[in-house]
């Protein structure tokens, strides 16, 4: 059987076999007295608060998805990935493991919502929890102290602020009740995959202050062979989670809730392997001093779909001699906030504070040291951050015609002391298992002896920084019972302090301020009491920033790049939103869907320069640096449907698909010019019929055109008040380019999850496969160069000028593979 035709198998099993179930973002309005019978047939209703206030899903003109606690279990919901398979419109891929300090998703890690991705920098779409903005990463958050995660798509800035560029993911934790209640679940399955998480809440003083508190241990032994090392690692992560709550309602009037939690991530390393070349083949000319000489700038590219290895290779032996995890993370998370109602008027008041220490260590040379060779890419850094939050807030009542709110924000972030690691390699060749030595950095020490890796930790006092300062707003008008129309707005000011001191002593800090006035305006037409027909436009924006190069680069170069690339412009871009949201009479059908035109202005991507060093060793004079640059204009058009049924007791039926057509409309990249290079005449205009580098008609790197959700639920009772469920989810995701290039790419890829459970009020008994296809499509892939292969090529400045340089190459990231385990749980 073909691949084609096993995917049409499983999609058509899923489809009539098992069904397409119903995530709680599949909810409806609110019943009427003489449908509550019905309704508890038909489909359930949810709540959100996406415009910081309660309404029903379907009564808000934005696309939101929102899942409950109930759907996260029952899906076994994990981790960011599991919730974007779920999410129309939203691709997010581990990259590289858990690693990253980087906001959201970490440096590495970024979700592509609606097509609004980035290679590098600060990630276009906001994660908050429980409205407060998360400046770390947050890849193991622990989902099982939510009440629900609401995933809110388009610019979210007129409300949530800074780092929602494309939207925005806000969980929402659960609130203890007026009983004492609890849940302890545990996993086990391939791969050393074990996990248990449980929490219990209750009333302290009935009626007056609740608590709660969870917790979670979790550890996965990895999936791939790596074979430097023959083990099975490569993938190895281990959480430690603990999370408190308390909620204090002295009076009707006045709730106070605390949040506290402590996580712990120690992980092995992230398995990954490079593509080789197979297209843009430099023109090779001579050979001086051992080192090809080009004719042209090409160095070589992958076409194509990436094919991953069965096993990978890296030089982890070192690090794990060292006692150095591939991530050793450590995060605080705190807020308190308040609400006093007044004569119907609400006043709130958050406060947040949160720190992390994140240390993470690999090897990007992999393969390029086998076997038994020099171990060129390892690295290790510790860096740490700290951010401070304060949000004051008042409410109208939401019952009158004119309604609104007014608020005001302050976000304070910095960057703290952390190292570098600094290996010092002897000549020649290097085993594996050598003699590791640590020693402090700085000290006078005698030549490295062969066989032997030395490391010290040179200390880095970082401090960049981040204040933001905001006002924000929101006015809602009934012009009529069917018509209602509401203007939001942002005014912020953003300053960005870039710390150079560690590349560059002689300029420290860099410093920029982005003032902004962020507006969205939109209008709900409640068609009749089943469907609404909605629109908005809107604005996002994302500061600029700074550039910066490393600390061997000569004066000339410094000076080329200082005024080339030191900085990057702010990106903004208009979203135009058009939806339907309604069910029919009988609650058993819902739709959820929206047409959507993004332009987006001075995108933020990304290139090479390549430098020349101070004091180059003879192989290598000049080194390469990637930088964020600004492209001209993009566009995206867009398409969202999700539609949910529920035609009988025992099932439930989903099927959604986004189209994300996202395209540049102007961009000269020096990369793509360089990629098509015949004669080594390049630069910003066309020379002698040399291609410019224009980029028109590309695709946006890293996001799917295509994906489709299929999911299902079949549930039959089986004897008592014990429930026989099978469950089936199906995600297609369509190919993903790793650059605007659009030659290297993943390929689709399909992630089939099946479930079977015997569940009662108290207890479930689940079996899982994960994967069922055991689809290898790489999660991530980033342009990166080949560490073990010069060439020299014309300058750009001069093509009678040659720079050593690198040779190109893929750098491509192993997903999981197939798993089966079981999942037992327990409620009271």
């Amino acid at each position: 059987m073909t691949r084609q035709h096993l995917l049409a198998t499983a999609a058509l099993t899923a489809g009539l076999a098992t069904g397409f179930g119903v995530p709680a973002a599949a909810q409806q309005q609110q019943r009427q007295p003489d449908q509550t019978a019905q309704a508890q047939a038909g489909l359930e209703e949810i709540v959100v608060t996406a415009r910081k206030r309660e309404e029903n899903l379907m009564e808000v003109p934005l696309a939101i998805s929102a899942f409950s606690a109930e759907f996260i279990e029952q899906t076994g919901i994990d981790n960011m990935t599991d919730l974007a398979n779920q999410t129309p419109g939203l691709s997010f891929r581990l990259a590289f493991g858990r690693v990253g300090t980087g906001e959201g998703g970490g440096s590495s890690n970024r979700p592509t919502l609606r097509g609004q991705s980035n290679i590098v920098g600060v990630p276009n779409m906001g994660f908050f929890v429980d409205g407060v903005y998360v400046s770390g990463n947050i890849t193991s958050y622990q989902l099982d102290n939510v009440e629900r995660v609401e995933v809110i798509r388009g610019p979210q800035a007129a409300l949530f602020g800074r780092g929602t560029f494309a939207g925005a993911m806000n969980f929402i934790t659960r609130k203890p009740g007026d009983e004492i209640a609890g849940k302890v679940e545990a996993t086990a399955g391939q791969h050393d995959h074990y996990e248990v998480t449980g929490y219990v809440n209750g009333p302290v003083i009935e009626g007056k202050l609740g608590a709660e508190i969870s917790g979670r241990y979790y550890t996965f032994g990895g999936d791939w062979v790596n074979r430097a090392t023959q083990k099975k690692q490569g993938g190895e992560e281990s959480s430690r989670n603990v999370g408190g709550l308390l909620y204090f309602t002295p009076s009707d009037d006045l709730d106070i809730e605390v949040n506290a939690a402590w996580s712990k991530d120690i992980d092995g390393y992230f398995a990954a392997a490079y593509s080789g070349i197979n297209c843009g083949f430099p023109n090779i000319v001579a050979t001086v001093g051992g080192i090809p000489r080009s004719s042209n700038r090409r160095r070589g590219y992958y076409c194509g779909e990436i094919d991953m290895p069965d096993t990978y290779f890296a030089r982890t032996d070192i690090l794990e001699q060292l006692g150095l995890d591939g991530v050793n993370r450590t995060t605080w998370r705190s807020s308190i906030k308040a609400n006093y109602d007044i004569n119907d008027w609400t006043l709130s008041a958050i406060g947040a504070f949160n720190k992390f220490r994140n240390a993470q260590g690999f090897d990007s040379g992999l393969e390029l040291g086998e076997p038994g060779g020099r171990p060129l890419g390892l690295q290790h850094t510790q860096d740490r951050r700290k951010d401070w939050s304060v949000e004051a807030r008042v409410q109208s009542p939401d019952d009158q015609p004119i309604s609104g709110l007014l608020g005001t924000y302050y976000y304070r972030q910095d960057d703290r002391a952390g190292y570098r690691g600094v290996f010092t390699l002897p000549a020649g060749v290097i085993p594996i298992y050598p003699q590791v030595q640590e020693v402090p950095f700085g000290s006078a020490q005698p030549p490295v002896p062969a066989g032997t890796v030395r490391f010290s930790r040179a200390p880095t006092q970082n401090d960049s920084a981040v204040r933001n300062w905001s006002v924000f707003g929101l006015l809602e008008f009934d012009v009529t019972d069917e018509l209602k129309l509401t203007a939001e707005g942002r005014y912020q000011v953003d300053k960005i302090i870039s710390d150079q001191l560690i590349e560059n002593p002689t300029n420290p800090l860099l410093k920029a301020s982005f003032k902004k006035f962020l507006p969205r305006a939109t209008m709900l037409y409640s068609i009749n009491d089943d469907w609404n027909l909605y629109a908005n436009v809107a604005k996002g924006n994302k500061p600029g920033g700074f550039n910066s190069l490393a600390a061997d680069a000569d004066a000339a170069s410094r000076a080329f790049f200082e005024q080339n690339f030191q900085t990057f412009g702010e990106e903004s871009a208009w979203t135009y939103e058009l939806g339907l949201k309604g069910n029919n009479a009988d609650r058993t059908v819902s739709v959820n869907s929206s047409i959507y035109w993004i332009a987006w202005s001075d995108q933020q991507l990304t290139s090479t320069f390549i430098y020349t060093r101070q004091s180059p060793p003879a192989a290598t004079p000049t080194n390469t640096s990637t930088a964020i640059l600004n492209a001209g204009t993009t566009r995206i058009r867009g398409l969202e449907l999700d539609v949910n049924a529920k035609p009988t007791d025992w099932l439930d039926l989903r099927a959604a698909y986004t189209l994300v057509d996202g395209k540049i409309r102007d961009f000269i990249d020096p990369e793509t010019e360089d990629i098509y290079d015949t004669d080594g005449r390049v630069g910003p205009f066309d020379r002698a019929g040399d291609p410019t580098g224009q980029t028109r008609g590309a695709r946006i790197p890293y996001s799917p055109k295509h994906q489709i959700i299929l999911s299902g639920v079949v549930t039959q009772p089986v004897g008592g008040d014990w429930n026989a469920v099978l469950r089936s989810d199906l995600t297609y995701e369509s190919r993903r380019y790793d650059q605007i290039h659009n030659l290297a790419h993943t390929g689709d890829s399909y992630i089939w999850n099946l479930r079977a459970s015997a569940e009662s009020d108290a207890v479930s008994v689940t079996l899982f496969v994960n994967n069922v296809l055991n689809d290898d499509t790489s999660s991530f892939l980033t342009r990166l160069v080949d560490a073990s292969r010069f060439i020299q090529i014309p300058s750009r400045q001069d093509p009678n000028v040659f720079q050593t340089t690198l040779f190109r190459n893929i750098f491509a990231s192993f997903p999981r593979k197939r798993e089966i385990g079981v999942t037992a749980k327990y409620k009271f």
